[in-house]
């Protein structure tokens, strides 16, 4: 799975941030970030680098590092700061350096403090790990400095309103062709969460519990509309040809896809291509375009300062959790098994469903209290499954198969009635209480009952009420805060 090819290609990005990275928004972004000659600057998740060229054109002697793990956009973004990239692209200003780099966003290849500011745009909302990646761009900031991200705000990734290549009535024939394409996008490409990550409305949230201070909020409006008598000539010109850019970008994908073979022949690719170039025109030169289509939405800048006091243990605690889990999945590797590990934001908290996809064991899912919590459990139960493994990993699937036992044995049990988890207990953990919190937000009551002992084991049930009914669900683990977590993430399957 590729972001550049299944998510959004560098025409697409380059075309909305026109609108959602504008001159006046730039303006505004750069009033709370204050870059000055000599400062050097990191975008985390920069994509096709679209934000740091943008915020480029409006200062000068800034060094600008980029980071990115997909290598295409890597690639495109180096390309197009050394002047290799043509029009519709703008050039960036000369007068700043860029430079872009393949990582790791959990675990960034920097040294601490190394960076002036440390900057990202819509990146927290699109990976489950928000609270890891916030941490190593806390890491890589100087004391002192601004941390920073421009998060969206609405769960509804194109706004309220868009405008596309095809919005005009097409006759019989092209509409059904249109159709098919469709179908064949759908078949070609791979299904993508863009807001995997923190909702948008947590984002001053976690700037604040990750030990930030002075966090403060911008709110940036965007909108666009080609039939807008204040849209210049020079924006439509450039924002159409992005945008016709991206549909031949896709249709090179298209016509590779074994997929889309299937679905269309070499004379149905050509009459679309022909299709996009007559729309292309159309709205180029805007004699019949009066639709007022639009696209509209709203983001949201939080910056926070750095302490100078030195780093929150927070920090290298969910830095060290990131570098076992990933640990474990190298093992596995070399075992021979070739792991794709997936996950998406599943409930309050940082609860997220963990799926392990391999070659010979049905895909193992399971939904944990935060990401390396669920990708650990998740490969102690593929660990169970195969034989042979290294000693860890022995070691893992042990413990896993104890918990499950433990667990299985009370769901054999009558329904007695278990005490309640006193507050004290129950809320030890910050972390506990703030997804407790969160739930309780979103209308759903949280209760936990104290199961007993288990061979050495704390047994936990938790139970959740809403107005859609009641789950329960039950963990097992040597440490009860533990268990407290695994029977919460539980309970939102």
């Amino acid at each position: 799975m590729s972001w550049s090819v299944d998510g959004q290609t560098p025409e697409f990005l380059a075309a909305t941030r026109m609108v959602s990275l504008s001159d006046a928004i730039v303006k505004t972004i750069l009033g709370q970030l204050r870059l000055q000659p000599g400062m050097r600057v990191l975008d985390v998740g920069c994509g096709s680098g679209e934000y740091a060229f943008r915020l480029g054109a409006a200062v000068e002697g800034v060094e600008f590092v980029g980071l990115e793990y997909d290598a295409a956009f890597v690639d495109f973004a180096n390309k197009r700061s050394a002047g290799e990239v043509d029009y519709p692209f703008e050039e960036p200003n000369p007068a700043n350096t860029y430079r872009f780099v393949c990582g790791n966003g959990l675990d960034l290849p920097f040294d601490d403090g190394s960076f002036d500011a440390v900057i990202s745009h819509t990146y927290l909302t699109a990976l489950p790990d928000w609270a890891c990646a916030l941490a190593e761009m806390c890491r890589v900031c100087k004391p002192g400095d601004t941390v920073s991200s421009v998060t969206s705000l609405t769960d509804d990734f194109y706004g309220t309103g868009t405008i596309s290549l095809f919005s005009k009535l097409f006759d019989p024939e092209s509409a059904e062709l249109l159709q098919l394409v469709d179908k064949a996008k759908a078949a070609a490409f791979k299904d993508m969460n863009l807001m995997s990550g923190i909702p948008p409305r947590k984002a001053p949230v976690a700037f604040d519990w990750i030990g930030l201070e002075n966090v403060r909020c911008t709110p940036l409006a965007h909108y666009a509309c080609l039939s807008d008598a204040e849209t210049t000539g020079e924006f439509k010109q450039r924002y159409v040809d992005l945008l016709f850019a991206h549909e031949l970008s896709q249709l090179e994908h298209l016509k590779a896809s074994p997929e889309a073979r299937a679905l269309l022949t070499d004379e149905q690719f050509n009459a679309y291509e022909k299709l996009m170039e007559w729309r292309r025109d159309e709205l180029k030169n805007a004699t019949r375009d009066r639709e007022w289509n639009w696209y509209g939405n709203a983001s949201l800048l939080v910056c926070g300062t750095k302490l100078a006091n030195g780093p929150d243990p927070r920090w290298a605690a969910l830095r060290d959790a990131n570098h076992e889990v990933q640990e474990v999945l190298n093992l596995l590797s070399d075992a021979g098994l070739k792991i794709d590990a997936q996950m998406e934001q599943l409930g309050p908290g940082r609860c997220v469903k963990a799926t392990l996809t391999f070659q010979d064991i049905e895909p193992i899912t399971v939904c944990g209290f935060d990401p390396p919590r669920a990708l650990m459990e998740a490969c102690g139960r593929l660990a169970m499954e195969k034989a042979a493994l290294p000693v860890k990993l022995q070691d893992l699937a042990e413990q896993e198969s104890l918990f499950s036992q433990a667990e299985n044995r009370l769901e054999a049990c009558s329904e007695d009635a278990f005490p309640k988890l006193p507050d004290k207990t129950a809320f030890k953990s910050e972390d506990i209480w703030e997804a407790v919190s969160e739930a309780a937000i979103a209308g759903t009551a949280i209760e936990f009952k104290d199961a007993g002992e288990d061979d050495g084991l704390f047994l936990v049930i938790c139970e959740a009420s809403s107005a859609s009914g009641a789950t329960r669900a039950i963990a097992a683990h040597p440490d009860q805060q533990e268990a407290l977590r695994r029977a919460f993430s539980r309970v939102f399957v």
